[in-house]
């Protein structure tokens, strides 16, 4: 009879199993995250893309331009990938929207500003929840 100890040379198929359980959440967080994150950068790139258009129109408007000016000046989606797949045109494939124009009178007679309101569509990547981001801007009256 042999009375030699048994020595364990390997893991049990209980400790194996719950390795590898634990090894697919950690890989299933992962490629989650991975999809979200992908979202998350459209998202933010479409934002920022639909904020620099935005910030244009304003800063042309401001320097003077009348809106069919500043559109003229600004690119369309037509034939422009990153614009189509970050805002949303109207039909003339124009990315900005103006209001009415108006004024604004300041206090103590110091004079009067013109106002505008300009707005951008900016796509959402999931398609669910576009959203609009619209800014009122203001300039010395010079015509």
């Amino acid at each position: 009879m042999n009375t030699r100890p048994r020595r364990k040379n390997g893991y049990t198929i209980a400790e194996v199993l719950m390795a590898a359980g634990l090894l697919g959440i950690m890989i299933g967080g992962a490629v989650r995250l991975l999809g979200t994150m992908n979202i998350v950068e459209s998202a933010s790139k479409n934002v920022t893309v639909g904020l620099n258009i935005l910030e244009n129109a304003a800063t042309l408007w401001q320097l003077g331009l009348t809106p069919d000016e500043v559109l003229s000046v600004l690119p369309t989606t037509t034939n422009n990938d990153t614009l189509n797949l970050c805002v949303i045109a109207d039909s003339s494939g124009n990315t900005v929207t103006f209001g009415t124009a108006g004024t604004t009178t300041l206090a103590n007679s110091m004079g009067t500003l013109e106002n505008i309101t300009i707005s951008v569509n900016v796509e959402d990547p999931q398609g669910t929840n576009n959203r609009t981001q619209t800014v009122t801007v203001y300039r010395p009256s010079s015509r």
